[in-house]
C-alpha cells in the first residue's frame, strides 16, 4: 500500500547488495530513495537536499553511521530528520549507543521486508504527523501574535513585580514608548506617585489569589508626563510551571469619553449656576424694586424739605445727611441691579484695550512691591460697553487676585487678546455665540477656591473674605456687567494654586446709536403745565405729586392704568404731559403708553421704573415715548426732562 505523501528515504551502506534490496523494497512500497556508499557522501548528500528519513549502516568507511547521526543531531536544521539504524551489530551496547546518538530505531541484519517497510512507515508518519502538529501550533502563535500586536487596544504581559514581558503596538501607542523601552519600565511608573503603593497591592493581591480581575479607570502616565485616561483590566495567567504566572493587561484609552464626561459637568455646572443667579436675580430684584420705591420717597421728600427750608435753618445740614444716606442706599440698589442684570447702561462702541491699561497704571500705584504684574495687552476690535463699567470689571478682577495674594506675594497676569469661537471647538465656552471677542484673562498665584464654593462665587453677598474686606458684592457686579453687556465670564481655580478669571466680550463692527433721554439739568426749573402721572405704590404717588406741585406744575395723580385710561377718555386735552410707572399690576406702563397714543397721539409721555426686562429705552423711543427714567428719580433730572420735553412739544404745536 503506497503512502498517501510521498517521502524522500536517504539509506547509506557500503554493501551494494543491501542498497539494492532496500531500495526495491521502499521504491516498491512508493518512497523516493537516494542511496550513499559512505557516511561522508551521505552527510554532504542530507546536507545538500534534506530527506524525510535517513537509514544509516554502522560500519563504513571514513565516517561511521553513529558519527553521521551525530552530525545531524548538531545541526539545527537537520537535527529532526529521524534516523534508524541498519546494522549487523547486534548487541546491545551497539542498540544503546545509537539510540544515545539520536536515532529513532535499530534494525538487525538479516532484516525482514515487511518489519523494515513497517518500521519505516511508522517513523514516517510519526515524522509527518509532528511536523503537522508544528505547523498549526506555528500558525496558532501566528495568528496570537498577529492578533496581539494589532489588537485595537493596548496589551501587555507583566510580572508580579509590575515588570513587563511583552507589550503591543497599542500598548506603545497610548502611552507614547518604543517597545524596547519597556524592558526598563515598571508598571508603577506609568502611574503617578500617589498612586503607585495602590497599585503595587493590587497586583499582589491578583498574584496571591486575593482578586480575580482588577478593574480600574485612571490617568496613566505617558513618556511625554502628559496624562491619560484609561480603563485598564488585569487577569492573571496561570502557566503549567509554578512561579512562572504573569499578568495580562488590557488598556483601553477613554481620553475622549473622560473629556466629554468632563465638558458635560461643566455644562450641567453652568446651567445650575445660570439657574441658581436667575432665581437669586429675581428675588433681589424684586426686593431691590420694592425698596426703590421707598427710597424715593425718602429722597423725594428730603429734596422738597431742603428746597422749603431757609438756608440758614439748622434743619438742611441734617437732611442733607439723610440725603447722602439715601443717595448711598440708591447706589447699593443700583449695584444689586446690575448683579441681577435689571438695570440699562450706557453702551458706545470703544476699545477696551486703553481702559484695561488705565486700570493697570491706577493698580501698579497702589498695589505692594511683593505683588509682580506681568501684562500682555493686544490691541482688539472694539465692542459696545460701557467704559465706566469695564473699569470697574478690571478693577474688581485686580483687587480679588490681590487679597488672594496679600499673605505670601505672588504674580498678577493681565491678558487682552482677540478669541475666535467656532462652534465645532467650543468647550468650557459652551454658553458663548460663535463670532470675534476680547478676551480679559486675569490669573493670580495665590491661594486659589475651593472647589464646593467655585459654583457660588457669582452669587450676590457670598464672599469668602473677612468682615473688612468686601460685601461680597463685587464678582456679583461683574458678573452682572459682563452678561448685561452679551458677554461670559469663567472662574478656574485649584486650591493652593492660584485662580484664573476669563472675560469674553463680544466684538462689533458698525457703531451702534446710544439711548437717548439722559438729560441732567444743573437750575431746577418747574412750570405750570397739567400733568397725569400714574403708580401703583401709594407713598411713592403722593411723593411725586407733592414735588411736581412744589415746581408749580397742576398735577393729578392715577393709582392704575385704567384709572389713568378713564381720565383720558373722560378729558383727552385736559393734561399736557403723561409721567407712568412702568411695572403695575393690571395695565403696565407700556400697555398704558400705547393706548393713550392711539386716543391723544401728541401727548407727551415721560415713563419710569425701578427695572424692567420687557422695555429699554430704545424700545421705549420706538413707541413714542419721549423720555425713560430709572426710580429714583433725581429731582434735578426729573425738572430737566420736564421741562425739556414740554418746550419741545410747544414749538412743535406753535
Amino acid at each position: 500500500m503506497k503512502p498517501d505523501v510521498i517521502f524522500t528515504i536517504l539509506i547509506a551502506d557500503d554493501n551494494p547488495d543491501n542498497l539494492k534490496v532496500l531500495t526495491n523494497m521502499l521504491e516498491a512500497r512508493g518512497f523516493d530513495v537516494r542511496v550513499a556508499m559512505d557516511g561522508v557522501q551521505a552527510l554532504s548528500s542530507i546536507r545538500t537536499s534534506p530527506p524525510d528519513l535517513v537509514m544509516l549502516d554502522i560500519h563504513m568507511p571514513e565516517m561511521d553511521g553513529y558519527q553521521v547521526c551525530k552530525a545531524l543531531k548538531e545541526d539545527p536544521e537537520l537535527e529532526n530528520i529521524p534516523v534508524i539504524f541498519v546494522s549487523a551489530l547486534s548487541e546491545p551496547f551497539n542498540k544503546i549507543l545509537g539510540f544515545q546518538q539520536g536515532a529513532v530505531d535499530y534494525i538487525e541484519k538479516p532484516f525482514q521486508l515487511e518489519e523494515v517497510e513497517a518500521r519505516v512507515s511508522t517513523h514516517l508518519k510519526l515524522q509527518h504527523y509532528q511536523k503537522q502538529l508544528k505547523a498549526q501550533a506555528f500558525s496558532s502563535e501566528e495568528r496570537f501574535r498577529l492578533t496581539f500586536e494589532n489588537a485595537a487596544v493596548g496589551i501587555a504581559h507583566a510580572r508580579m513585580d509590575g515588570s513587563f514581558l511583552i507589550v503591543n503596538n497599542c500598548f506603545c501607542t497610548i502611552l507614547g514608548y518604543e517597545e524596547k523601552e519597556f524592558d526598563n519600565l515598571n508598571l508603577q511608573d506609568l502611574v503617578a506617585p500617589d498612586e503607585q503603593e495602590e497599585m503595587f497591592a493590587a497586583f499582589q493581591a491578583l498574584f496571591n489569589g486575593q482578586t480575580a480581575t482588577i478593574f480600574r479607570e485612571k490617568a496613566f502616565v505617558r513618556k511625554d508626563t502628559t496624562t491619560i485616561w484609561c480603563k485598564a483590566t488585569v487577569s492573571l495567567a496561570r502557566t503549567s510551571q509554578p512561579g512562572e504566572e504573569y499578568a495580562i493587561m488590557v488598556l483601553e484609552d477613554i481620553n475622549e469619553r473622560v473629556e466629554a464626561e468632563k465638558k458635560r459637568k461643566i455644562m450641567e455646572g453652568q446651567l445650575r449656576q445660570a439657574q441658581r443667579l436667575e432665581a437669586i436675580g429675581t428675588l433681589a430684584s424684586g426686593i431691590a424694586h420694592d425698596f426703590n420705591n421707598i427710597l424715593g420717597v425718602i429722597i423725594g421728600y428730603t429734596d422738597l424739605a431742603i428746597r422749603e427750608l431757609p438756608d440758614d435753618s439748622p434743619a438742611r445740614e441734617d437732611l442733607k445727611s439723610v440725603k447722602t444716606a439715601a443717595d448711598r442706599a440708591r447706589d447699593l440698589v443700583q449695584h444689586i441691579f446690575t448683579s441681577c442684570r435689571q438695570v440699562e447702561q450706557g453702551k458706545n462702541p470703544i476699545r477696551i484695550d486703553f481702559i484695561v491699561k488705565e486700570a493697570l497704571e491706577l493698580l501698579k500705584a497702589s498695589l505692594p512691591a511683593f505683588i509682580r504684574i506681568q501684562t500682555r495687552i493686544e490691541k482688539c476690535c472694539p465692542v459696545m460697553a460701557d467704559p465706566t463699567q469695564i473699569h470697574q470689571v478690571v478693577m474688581n478682577l485686580c483687587t480679588n487676585a490681590f487679597h488672594a495674594m496679600e499673605e505670601k506675594g505672588g504674580t498678577l497676569t493681565v491678558s487682552l487678546e482677540m478669541e475666535s469661537v467656532f462652534p465645532e471647538a467650543m468647550d468650557q465656552t459652551c454658553s458663548l455665540t460663535p463670532g470675534q471677542y476680547n478676551l480679559l484673562t486675569i490669573s493670580d498665584t495665590g491661594s486659589g477656591i475651593k472647589p464646593h464654593l467655585l459654583e457660588r462665587i457669582f452669587e450676590p453677598y457670598f464672599t469668602t473674605k473677612s468682615m473688612n474686606k468686601g460685601t461680597g458684592l463685587g464678582l456679583s457686579v461683574v458678573h452682572g456687567i459682563v452678561k448685561n453687556h452679551g458677554g461670559e465670564i469663567f472662574a478656574f481655580s485649584e486650591e493652593g494654586r492660584g485662580a484664573t478669571f476669563q472675560v469674553y466680550l463680544p466684538c462689533i463692527e458698525e457703531r451702534t446709536a446710544s439711548d437717548v433721554n439722559d438729560e441732567d439739568g444743573g437750575e431746577i426749573r418747574g412750570g405750570n403745565e397739567h400733568l397725569l402721572i400714574v403708580d401703583d405704590d401709594v407713598l411713592y404717588l403722593e411723593m411725586m405729586t407733592d414735588l411736581l406741585r412744589s415746581l408749580g406744575y397742576e398735577v393729578t395723580a392715577a393709582g392704575n392704568g385704567e384709572q389713568a385710561l378713564y381720565m383720558l377718555r373722560k378729558t383727552p386735552d385736559l393734561f399736557d404731559c403723561l409721567l407712568t410707572d412702568m411695572t403695575m399690576p393690571g395695565i403696565n406702563g407700556a400697555q398704558l403708553a400705547c393706548k393713550v397714543l392711539e386716543m391723544v397721539p401728541d401727548l407727551p409721555i415721560i415713563m419710569f421704573t425701578g427695572f424692567s426686562e420687557a422695555i429699554n429705552c430704545e424700545q421705549a423711543a420706538k413707541m413714542g415715548i419721549k423720555a425713560f427714567l430709572m426710580k429714583p428719580v433725581i429731582l434735578s433730572r426729573l425738572a430737566a426732562t420736564l421741562r425739556s420735553i414740554l418746550d419741545r412739544n410747544k414749538d412743535l404745536i406753535s
